[in-house]
């Protein structure tokens, strides 16, 4: 594209994007688009500020990047985090610092890594691979780079508001960023026609814990409760912290009898192994209520009612089952 051209898809891009999620898979696509790469991804600054994620993708399964992270100087997309430079290679393969991932292997040759930076610091790195060796040129650098100083602005406040939607202790998102997240999803799921479904997860009898063993081992077993939950899921599912001890899973493009089967893995998976202190082990179980659209379902609002009414069926039958909205809890 020329610049003006190029410009004018960044516009529409940063004026079609409601929140950052849809921002970023934007950037990523057009990023493959403009300079015809196999593979792009967005790194963004992670929620301590310390290390770059991957935070959207194209031209990949998401779930190949979910957990890759850079520390500053670490791998090339470190390297331009702590150098502020864009680094080019028409084949990286050869350079010691290249960190190669499963999916990569044969795969990527030509890399292009350029720096989002603000006036004050760099708060991201936009990277595009290609599978041809010296597949980018002077020109796709250019335009990378304008694509990144463009949306750099928007890229920072989209994420700083991002960050007041996470939960302190787990850093998974809070009530309000679900609740976000969830009305984008519940359109875009009415949109398409697809189902959805939602799982209220809560860990029995929690207080005991923190009785037993103190606040500071009942708030290490809520992080890592949270961090098995999501090894569980998929990129595109939302996990949240509700309330507490309470969490939700928002689950798009489900249909009633997978996410059943998903809430049976995942409450046979936190009782199979038990979580682990200086005092030994914490066994613990949990009740989860699952609710699926409906066809006169209007707002997200009535999926997570009904999911919140079976997880309180499955607690007065005794706990440690499943209750699916509608149904008695087994």
């Amino acid at each position: 594209p020329g610049t003006l051209q190029l410009l004018q898809r960044i516009t529409e891009l940063t004026a079609a994007s409601p929140g950052l999620v849809p921002f970023l898979d934007g950037m990523a696509r057009l990023s493959a688009e403009i300079v015809g790469a196999d593979v792009s991804s967005v790194l963004l600054m992670d929620a301590d500020d310390t290390g770059l994620v991957v935070s959207a993708c194209h031209g990949v399964d998401a779930d190949s990047l979910r957990r890759v992270s850079f520390e500053p100087g670490e791998g090339i997309a470190g390297r331009v985090l702590e150098t502020g430079r864009t680094e080019r290679f028409p084949d990286v393969v050869g350079d010691p610092q290249f960190m190669a991932f499963p999916w990569q292997e044969g795969r990527v040759h030509s890399l292009l890594a350029v720096p989002i930076r603000t006036v004050e610091r760099v708060v991201g790195v936009l990277a595009v691979h290609a599978e041809r060796v010296g597949a980018f040129t002077d020109e796709h650098q250019a335009w990378l780079e304008l694509l990144a100083r463009q949306v750099a602005s928007d890229v920072e406040n989209a994420w700083l508001r991002e960050t007041t939607r996470l939960d302190p202790l787990t850093r998974i998102l809070n009530r309000a960023g679900c609740l976000d997240r969830m009305e984008v999803e519940f359109r875009r799921c009415r949109r398409h026609a697809w189902p959805m479904a939602v799982q209220a997860i809560d860990i029995d009898q929690f207080a005991a814990v923190n009785e037993l063993h103190g606040r500071f081992v009942g708030d290490m077993v809520l992080r890592e409760f949270a961090r098995r939950i999501a090894d569980e899921v998929r990129g595109e599912d939302v996990l949240a912290r509700w309330d507490g001890e309470l969490f939700l899973l928002v689950l798009p493009q489900t249909p009633p009898g997978a996410a059943e089967k998903i809430a049976e893995r995942i409450r046979l998976r936190i009782q199979q192994r038990a979580f682990r202190s200086r005092r030994g082990a914490i066994p613990l179980t949990i009740s989860i209520g699952v609710a699926a659209t409906t066809e006169n379902m209007a707002r997200p609002s009535e999926l997570i009612d009904l999911a919140l009414r079976a997880l309180g069926t499955a607690k007065k039958a005794g706990g440690s089952r499943i209750a699916i909205a509608g149904k008695r809890a087994r």
